[in-house]
């Protein structure tokens, strides 16, 4: 048989690898051409999470033989974050069925105290989850664009079409800590993290991307001594970045603050910008660009809102009543809610809301699970 000449095999190499590094940067161009802007402009977080979660794996097989070198790592970033919403949702979930449980408990049901520790296990199996996948993310965007660390503040090239992915990366990144320091660091994610993203996001324009970066700077800078910026209130820059956000019918920076202020005990905040959220879902139209994270961030305000209604109430946020507290409904209120449900036992009478389940933890903020929506629909409660 004749040998194929050297020469045939070192171009059948060179092409090969040159299909690959070129599928890669195809599906990255596609993701931000298409695919990205697609995505986020439906306000299926379910949806989305579940194709995060089906399409990550086919990204990062991508890379597979080239041990990550030719990853779509844009592509593996956009359906990591959307893989790490599932896994932030079932630990709302479960953390919601906690509180419940302790409300029980404490109204005269001690059968429900055994159930407790169960779901705290389950919440941080979850946020476990969560902490890995947003970490992968985070460290794709890191790999495309360079981290933002104290010798390198910015990538070298940075466009428009990719500064929405890069400041949803630096989002993760922060999601990934918040998560694993509440999963008692089952994934070992370093805490120099927050301080890199804190840097990263002052490479994008504040104006433009909806107050988003300095949200995330003062959400930063309230959890972690000293590392807010000289002479600037964290909190008020929060609630300066969260106003900038609602004018231009963006809903991220309300829910960064309001997790960020559960994380600090600042109830009065809590309740102040969950109120504000409710004004805004009424009184607005949300951008229909980032319908997705729009619904992302008002269930993430959501859920701590039911928090506060099951603590007071023993039951979730009603629906349509997002933005109002318990201590709030009057007793017409009450009895409407009610109407259907003559044959079942009385709720107990609500009382004063407190704090439900375990405090959040006060190193990084809180995104209180996953996560960045609001959308123009109205939330259900």
């Amino acid at each position: 048989m004749p040998r194929t000449p050297a020469s045939t095999l070192l171009l059948v190499g060179l092409l090969a690898s040159s299909l690959a590094c070129n599928l890669g940067r195809s599906v990255d161009k596609a993701t931000l051409k298409t695919l990205a802007p697609g995505m986020l402009a439906d306000d299926d977080v379910g949806m989305a999470c579940a194709a995060g979660g089906s399409l990550a794996p086919v990204t990062i097989a991508l890379g597979h033989r080239s041990g990550g070198a030719k990853e779509p790592k844009k592509a593996a970033a956009l359906t990591l974050i959307a893989a790490g919403m599932c896994s932030e949702r079932a630990a709302w979930e479960s953390e919601l069925e906690r509180a419940l449980a302790m409300y029980r408990v404490e109204h005269g049901d001690p059968k429900e105290g055994a159930a407790l520790q169960d779901l705290l296990i389950r919440e941080r199996r979850s946020r476990a989850e969560a902490a890995a996948r947003n970490l992968k993310a985070y460290e794709r965007v890191v790999a495309a664009y360079g981290a933002p660390t104290d010798e390198a503040l910015c990538p070298r090239r940075l466009p428009e079409r990719d500064q929405l992915l890069y400041l949803l990366g630096m989002t993760a990144g922060l999601l990934a800590v918040i998560h694993d320091t509440a999963a008692d660091r089952a994934v070992g994610v370093s805490q120099a993290i927050p301080r890199h993203v804190q840097r990263g996001v002052g490479c994008v324009d504040d104006e433009r991307w909806w107050g988003l970066p300095g949200s995330l700077k003062a959400a930063i800078g309230a959890s972690i001594p000293g590392a807010g910026e000289p002479g600037v209130d964290p909190w008020t820059e929060l609630e300066r970045a969260a106003r900038q956000g609602e004018a231009k019918g963006v809903w991220l920076g309300r829910a960064l603050q309001v997790h960020t202020a559960a994380a600090a005990g600042k109830d009065e905040v809590v309740r102040m910008a969950i109120a504000a959220h409710g004004q805004a879902i009424r009184g607005g139209e949300g951008e229909p660009a980032v319908a997705l994270l729009n619904t992302y961030a008002s269930s993430m305000i959501q859920q701590r809102s039911d928090l506060l209604w099951i603590a007071a109430a023993g039951h979730r946020t009603p629906i349509g009543a997002l933005g109002e507290l318990p201590q709030t409904i009057s007793d017409d209120e009450a009895d409407a809610l009610l109407e259907g449900l003559e044959d079942e036992a009385p709720p107990p009478a609500a009382t004063s809301p407190a704090p439900a389940g375990e405090p959040s933890p006060t190193d990084a903020p809180a995104s209180g699970g996953q996560g960045p929506a609001a959308s123009t629909q109205k939330p259900q409660g």
